[in-house]
């Protein structure tokens, strides 16, 4: 009986060396994120966003059940959206329109919901299509708040020149505030 037990029994030098290896496969994918997630904190402090959603995707495949990366990845797709809606604008007022449409697909694809990014891209697909020579460019359309991703929003402080800024605290002193 002893005989049987040992022949399915892996010997310790055998079991230490799997461990080892289960250990030291941890380590590696645990650096990799860790690495990964620094990249992507940077990217995002550089307001590189091509590069934040890469690393952030990256991060997200190893630990798809991370809400905090799940929550920055939609945030920099949004922006990198937003940045590449603009690259296009720019590319549109150089009459560049095979570039722009690149980066309008970008836009698309990184926010669907960027409708200005959508609609011009149809536009200017129909402009290519038709082969037009010249190109008129839309003037920008201001989307109202409510329209506006909230997990993209961020509060801006934009005062006007020679207004002054009044603020009314409440049933508080200067000191607690």
């Amino acid at each position: 009986m002893t005989a049987f037990t040992m022949k399915w029994l892996p010997n310790s030098t055998c079991l230490k060396t799997f461990c080892l290896l289960i250990i030291a496969t941890a380590l590696i994918v645990s650096c990799a994120t860790n690495k990964s997630f620094r990249n992507a904190e940077q990217a995002l402090k550089n307001k590189n966003w091509d590069v934040a959603v890469a690393e952030y995707s990256r991060v997200l495949a190893t630990d798809p059940n991370n809400a905090e990366v799940k929550l920055k990845l939609n945030m920099v797709k949004v922006f990198a959206s937003r940045w590449h809606y603009e690259e296009a604008q720019r590319r549109l007022k150089e009459n560049k329109l095979q570039e722009a449409v690149m980066e309008l697909a970008l836009a698309n694809d990184l926010d669907p919901e960027n409708r200005a990014a959508s609609d011009e891209y149809d536009r200017v697909q129909k402009l290519i299509e038709h082969n037009a020579p010249t190109l008129k460019p839309e003037e920008p359309v201001e989307r109202p708040m409510s329209e506006l991703p909230t997990v993209a929003l961020q509060p801006e402080f934009n005062p006007k020149p020679g207004v002054s800024i009044e603020l009314k605290f409440k049933d508080t002193s200067l000191r607690e505030v």
